[in-house]
């Protein structure tokens, strides 16, 4: 049986199970790994995944809330870079648009970062729909009314409407299966 990450706590007062720990490692290390990857160097990236999942064993069960395990499991790990870059005195930058990152300690911040990995799956998700779906949705985005969507396709109003829940329905399961890492 598989831990759910999002809201199992296993029992064990020292921390996680060995089965419990697997499980959670199973679901999670690709997405952390390939995090890590645009955040430290390439022989660095097991280096740092063994910290964060040492530290994540170590404070399993004081620590996480049972609400979010990879938000959580990231946090873990953007502590673990800026340490990682703290020592090696390589503060070069770990944003992706070139701006120095914020303190992690910082809510804002992290609340930044994840907001971020967000937008960046929609935009995944977006750039799986067809025309004329993906079209209305960015209308319907910019403000546009159903009637000015319709208008600009060359589609009847209820078209409009049929297209945008069509892709509103396949943009939650996009959305979902890359947050499960499915996709």
């Amino acid at each position: 049986m598989a831990v759910s990450s999002a809201s199992t706590r296993p029992g064990s007062s020292s921390g996680l199970s060995p089965h419990d720990f697997d499980a959670l490692y199973r679901d999670h290390e690709r997405q952390l790994r390939l995090w890590l990857r645009n955040k430290v160097r390439d022989s660095a990236v097991d280096d740092v995944s063994q910290e964060v999942w040492l530290r994540i064993s170590r404070a399993y069960r004081e620590q996480f809330d049972g609400r979010n395990f990879r938000a959580w499991m990231f946090h873990i790990a953007k502590n673990c870079v800026v340490n990682f870059h703290r020592k090696r005195q390589d503060m070069t930058s770990l944003d992706e648009d070139g701006t120095p990152m914020q303190d992690v300690r910082d809510e804002e911040a992290i609340e930044i970062l994840i907001d971020r990995e967000r937008r960046h799956r929609l935009m995944d998700c977006m750039a799986r729909l067809g025309h004329p779906r993906r079209a209305i949705v960015e209308s319907r985005l910019a403000g546009s009314d159903y009637e000015e969507c319709a208008a600009a396709l060359g589609v009847t109003k209820q078209e409009a409407y049929s297209h945008f829940f069509a892709a509103k329905n396949l943009l939650r399961a996009c959305v979902r299966s890359k947050q499960q890492g499915s996709v």
